[in-house]
């Protein structure tokens, strides 16, 4: 679906980056309130049933969303500078790429700051996974089972590798990624050649 910061449909890199821990923009726009259930009408208006599910935010939602507030206040604020860039396009290619940096390129701050973040398996469950699981770190290269173990209760495997302090992790998840896009691309070219060279019959 297209949007202001992803379109899934275009193949711009540092936009698809966003698409590698969406729950973490779940978590920073979640609202202080349980989820809308249905609506219904009070005295000619339309009102939502909310679930009284989920009514509170993490210490760690709080502080994520008051520094995204104070940005934006800050944000506004400079632009009635004189002198300030007003370039919507540019502003928006900058916006996307500083994105891109901290889901694909987090540095040890970054993913420190959301290390304790955690996220709903699915929508209405109450049991969570976090964003970068409790228990990566560098010990476990010794033993990889574990650390795999690791990655599969995480949501944010950039984020794992950097919280890990292993040396060129990130970049061996770069490659990993990129085998398997090649082994994928490779098995669709296979499969529409061999439907396209199979001999048809003759009826």
């Amino acid at each position: 679906m297209p949007g202001r910061f992803f379109d899934q449909k275009r193949p711009a890199g540092a936009e698809h980056a966003i698409g590698h821990c969406l729950e973490l923009f779940e978590l920073a726009a979640t609202a202080p309130h349980g989820a809308t259930l249905t609506y219904q009408e009070i005295d000619a208006r339309i009102a939502p049933v909310l679930s009284n599910e989920g009514a509170q935010l993490s210490d760690e939602q709080k502080l994520l969303q008051s520094g995204i507030v104070d940005y934006a206040l800050n944000f506004t604020q400079a632009q009635s500078l004189a002198g300030f860039n007003n370039n919507i396009d540019a502003l928006r290619g900058q916006s996307v790429h500083s994105l891109a940096q901290l889901i694909l390129r987090p540095n040890s701050v970054q993913a420190g700051a959301l290390r304790n973040l955690s996220h709903s398996l699915d929508w209405g469950s109450k049991k969570h996974r976090r964003l970068v699981s409790a228990s990566i770190g560098p010990l476990l290269m010794f033993t990889p089972r574990r650390f795999y173990d690791a990655l599969k209760e995480s949501y944010w495997l950039e984020g794992c590798m950097r919280a890990s302090r292993i040396p060129g992790a990130l970049v061996c998840l770069l490659l990993v990624r990129r085998a398997i896009r090649l082994t994928e691309m490779f098995v669709r070219v296979r499969r529409a050649a061999n439907h396209y060279f199979q001999p048809k019959s003759i009826v």
